[in-house]
């Protein structure tokens, strides 16, 4: 990384003239601009050694329209992109605007789902992918983005999802059916009516715990890529890189 920052001060020395030594241009925010180079210090000096990934969580549901653009267009690119590097984690909670009852008779909770029957049901199914999957976005993440397809190709199912991951088909059903998805649901709803407001529609989106109606806006209408590596504190990695085409 010395190398790199060498590099860019020898080639900017040749054209930037702010009269100030161009060791010192990183050393404030006012004498990288004076001296602009804002973009080549924010890359290579003012970052954080110890930089943790950015977290991101979405809470969301089945068969919410929304949540199903934001996933194929803006989520599940910018994981594909960046899965590898290290700079993201992302959690989803599989509820959204349900609601849930205790029935003290079958032990078990009622759910009702804002889109009916089905969308509970494959909440519950995807509940359960993410819990066979030891909760690991970068097991789940293609299996519930092959669920999602299901609900608009015809030629999709989500017996197919399971077996090209690799995993056991009535494992999962049998789990969305009885009483451990009812359970996972249940945690996953636990954990959605603990937020503190309470979402006002799905998807919501917390990015290191922390959640804006302005932010979410920026987010679901701009680049999600650029976001996330913006967001990171740590050295940027390639794939922050705008493309040269």
């Amino acid at each position: 990384m010395l190398r790199l920052f060498l590099t860019f001060i020898t080639i900017a020395a040749c054209s930037a003239s702010c009269g100030i030594v161009p060791q010192f241009w990183c050393d404030s925010k006012e004498i990288a601009s004076k001296c602009d180079v804002e973009a080549q210090c924010a890359e290579y000096r003012w970052v954080d050694p110890a930089a943790k990934p950015v977290m991101f969580e979405m809470y969301t549901e089945s068969h919410c329209g929304a949540c199903i653009r934001f996933l194929f267009e803006q989520l599940y690119p910018t994981w594909q992109a960046l899965q590898n590097t290290g700079i993201l984690n992302v959690t989803l909670y599989v509820y959204g605007n349900a609601k849930q009852v205790y029935n003290p008779d079958t032990k078990l909770w009622n759910f009702t789902c804002q889109h009916g029957f089905e969308e509970c049901q494959m909440n519950l199914f995807e509940n359960c992918v993410q819990h066979y999957t030891n909760n690991d976005a970068n097991k789940y993440m293609p299996i519930l983005n092959c669920i999602e397809q299901t609900l608009s190709d015809p030629t999709k199912d989500e017996m197919q999802c399971i077996f090209d991951a690799g995993m056991d088909f009535p494992t999962i059903n049998k789990c969305a059916t009885g009483p451990e998805g009812n359970a996972l649901m249940h945690k996953a709803g636990a954990h959605t009516e603990s937020l503190n407001p309470h979402i006002e529609g799905t998807p919501t989106i917390y990015i290191n715990g922390l959640h804006s109606n302005p932010m979410q806006y920026e987010i679901q209408v701009g680049n999600l890529t650029q976001f996330i590596c913006d967001t990171y504190q740590g050295v940027k990695p390639p794939e922050c890189r705008p493309s040269r085409q």
